[in-house]
């Protein structure tokens, strides 16, 4: 249950991200959202199978959550 509650907060979470990158940070950017992609992430509450990332059809936003291919919370 709490692995749940953390995944949805996690994936709210750089959705805003996402979303502030794109519209306050680099308005310029014309760029579009593109679905997302599914990964595993070891938290201290246990894995989290699969973790939704919002991903951009450039390749332009990374979160600032993880580290790319990291896989573990920091």
């Amino acid at each position: 249950m709490v692995r749940e509650l953390v995944k949805e907060k996690l994936e709210v979470i750089m959705k805003k991200e996402m979303t502030n990158f794109f519209d306050h940070e680099h308005p310029e950017l014309k760029n579009a959202k593109n679905g997302h992609y599914k990964r595993p992430f070891d938290t201290k509450y246990g894995r989290i199978d699969p973790l939704h990332v919002p991903r951009d059809r450039d390749n332009a936003f990374q979160t600032e959550m993880f580290q790319p291919y990291g896989r573990q919370q920091a």
